[in-house]
């Protein structure tokens, strides 16, 4: 399966090389268009700016004068900070769309080069990078982990240290996408272990988590927990996009 995967992304890269195809909408466009994206799609996406959550990074919405976003207002989470690239959108789910279920692979690439731009500007330090695993069953059944490739391509260009089997899924979650916030905590209980080699390589380390998405923070905090229970000195997190500055009802 891995082989026939491999095989099946390398034909998709040949068929669309994205230095000739918009990776957004597959219009032409030539190699000097950023990241990929014809100026249209550039445009259409919404980049992070300067307003952010000092906790978890969400753009801070235009009714919030404060420094944290309304759920980070309200919610305790795990980790110890988190950035983003641009909110989670229709654009922007179109895209990650085609990554995770159209086996565009080769979008990750350019995902990871967008990620790691977004952290040049960050005044942080951290000694490994993890992606967020998914059940294996998943991992059959679509051929790859979206979150490990982003963070395989990322390492590439930060020059980190990159462990995919620090963690694994150990729970078969529902997906999250139709719940309310405290039922995706409670979905996501236990739904992670460390291996006995991670929690020795992680032990007093400053760790970056990557994955695609953010939306309430229960994928992140389930993870997190775990790395804190292995003696984790600090834990950030990166994504790709990243939910809206919502008031909670």
């Amino acid at each position: 399966m891995a082989l026939m995967m491999r095989l099946i992304n390398r034909l998709i890269d040949y068929i669309y090389p994205s230095s000739i195809y918009c990776i957004s909408c597959g219009n032409i466009i030539d190699e000097s268009r950023n990241y990929s994206l014809c100026n249209d799609c550039f445009r259409k996406f919404k980049w992070i700016n300067e307003r952010t959550c000092i906790n978890c990074g969400k753009i801070l919405s235009e009714s919030n004068n404060g420094t944290l976003c309304y759920d980070c207002q309200y919610n305790k989470h795990e980790f110890d900070g988190g950035f983003a690239c641009v909110q989670y959108g229709s654009v922007e789910k179109q895209l990650i769309f085609k990554l995770k279920y159209a086996k565009r692979t080769y979008i990750a690439r350019v995902i990871a080069e967008i990620m790691y731009d977004r952290m040049l500007i960050e005044d942080i330090d951290y000694d490994i990078v993890i992606p967020v695993p998914i059940h294996r069953s998943k991992n059959r059944s679509r051929g790859f982990n979206q979150a490990e490739l982003i963070a395989k391509y990322f390492c590439k260009n930060s020059n980190k240290i990159y462990y995919k089997n620090i963690a694994n899924r150990i729970s078969n979650t529902i997906p999250l996408k139709t719940m309310d916030p405290a039922e995706r905590k409670l979905n996501l209980i236990n739904a992670f272990n460390l291996t006995e080699k991670g929690k020795s390589l992680v032990n007093g380390k400053k760790i970056l988590i990557i994955d695609d998405i953010y939306t309430t923070g229960a994928t992140i905090d389930s993870l997190s927990e775990k790395l804190r229970a292995a003696g984790v000195n600090k834990i950030y997190f990166l994504v790709f996009a990243i939910g809206g500055d919502l008031i909670r009802e």
